[in-house]
Order: C-alpha cells, then sequence, then structure tokens
C-alpha cells in the first residue's frame, strides 16, 4: 500500500468546528455526528485511509464512538 502524504493546513484557516461555519478560509467545516444525525438519520461517509493527517489538514477534530 502506498503512503500518501498530507501537507500541512493553511496558517489562515481556523478549525472546521469553529463556528460561524464558512468565516474563514477553511474549505472543510465540521458539526458532531449527534448533529449531523439527529435530524435526518442518514448515514455518513467513510474514508478507507489514515484519517488523523486528513483531519490535521482540514483542522477537524475526530469524533469516535
Amino acid at each position: 500500500m502506498t503512503e500518501i502524504e498530507v501537507p500541512a493546513p493553511e496558517p489562515d484557516w481556523q478549525p472546521a468546528a469553529q463556528l460561524p461555519h464558512h468565516a474563514g478560509k477553511n474549505p472543510a467545516y465540521q458539526y458532531s455526528v449527534w448533529e449531523h444525525h439527529a435530524p435526518l438519520f442518514q448515514m455518513i461517509g467513510v474514508l478507507a485511509l489514515s484519517v488523523q493527517p486528513v483531519a490535521q489538514r482540514l483542522r477537524l477534530h475526530v469524533e469516535r464512538s
């Protein structure tokens, strides 16, 4: 398996979970798992790669439940 190196976040990106969403330059925004599922109870996408480097790039907080 080939390892893909993910670059660090851009210095002017705010954390993805910080309100108000899309107020800064980070292309990602994040709600908690419950906030996402509660109204619709839909499946969310999953990644078949190491999540931590991508989460660091997008300044996401990884939740496990």
